[in-house]
């Protein structure tokens, strides 16, 4: 798929599938990288994975410990503008969506949810250290059937649509800091409240292991929430990662402490230690 539209005033350099180079820069459909990556260890953010966790504190009614956690989704780049000069910034509007389950290993693996994620972002970032996006995001939690049936509950009961401004800060090599802002305009509980606040920290070494193809890194997320009473909610996340394509591939454990991973549930706490059996088919940028 190849396109020709260019400013008035550009001097087109080249047309190849998908991309087109001009005299200011280049315009890319469906970019293979993100310009601004997705927070490492943020529990809700869309992603493929086969997660087992462990609860050392269960808030969820009528729930078990261990629990299964299957996901599907990431983040699609559907165009990027790259412009010329020193600054080199680029510019990439991306589609997010992605669907989380979770299911209770003492209950024949019933789903006690899922989670339906999805938004499009505007992000932006030059050579300097610092990125930013710019998103819509929408979030619907549903309770699973047998759970809903077995608790008399309704299995529909968590909306909220949001605007969200995000900025990244990379002040080393391999480190990057974060903060974000969230406002719903968007929801369906009286006890939700539209103020949301996200920060953390990420570090990624050197490719040293297995022949120069993995890196440790690590990661810390930090959450509050108007409607939780702004409690802090921590998740900690390290592990191994490869890149391929522009994409990461991950094996990791982590521990959370805060809202469960299925909004339904955003009033309780639980806390629990999670292996990942693979985050495989990765769509998650660098």
């Amino acid at each position: 798929l190849a396109f020709a539209v260019t400013p008035a005033a550009a001097q087109v350099d080249s047309v190849v599938p998908g991309k087109l180079s001009f005299s200011g820069g280049r315009l890319e459909l469906f970019p293979g990288a993100d310009v601004f990556a997705p927070y490492l260890a943020d529990p809700h953010r869309p992603t493929s994975a086969i997660l087992q966790r462990f609860y050392s504190k269960t808030g969820i009614p009528d729930s078990k410990t261990p629990r299964t956690s299957m996901a599907v989704g990431g983040s699609f780049g559907l165009l990027r503008v790259d412009t010329a000069g020193p600054s080199g910034r680029s510019w990439q509007v991306s589609l997010d969506a992605g669907l989380d389950a979770l299911f209770d290993s003492k209950y024949k693996l019933d789903a006690i949810g899922w989670e339906g994620n999805y938004g499009l972002t505007l992000e932006t970032a030059s050579s300097g250290p610092l990125s930013h996006r710019f998103a819509l995001f929408h979030v619907s939690s549903h309770l699973g059937d047998e759970y809903a049936v077995r608790n008399g509950l309704d299995p529909i009961s968590y909306t909220r649509e949001e605007f969200a401004f995000g900025t990244a800060w990379r002040f080393a090599r391999g480190w990057r800091a974060y903060g974000e802002f969230g406002y719903a305009w968007v929801l369906r509980s009286v006890d939700q409240e539209p103020w949301r606040l996200q920060a953390g920290a990420e570090w990624e070494g050197r490719p040293s292991l297995w022949g120069g193809r993995f890196a440790w890194y690590g990661a810390l997320d930090l959450q509050a929430m108007e409607e939780r009473g702004w409690r802090l909610d921590p998740t900690l996340q390290g592990g191994i990662v490869t890149r391929s394509g522009g994409r990461a591939y991950r094996i990791h454990v982590e521990y959370l402490d805060g809202r469960p991973t299925i909004a339904n549930f955003f009033s309780d706490d639980e806390a629990h230690f999670t292996i990942a059996k693979g985050e495989f088919f990765s769509l998650l940028g660098p």
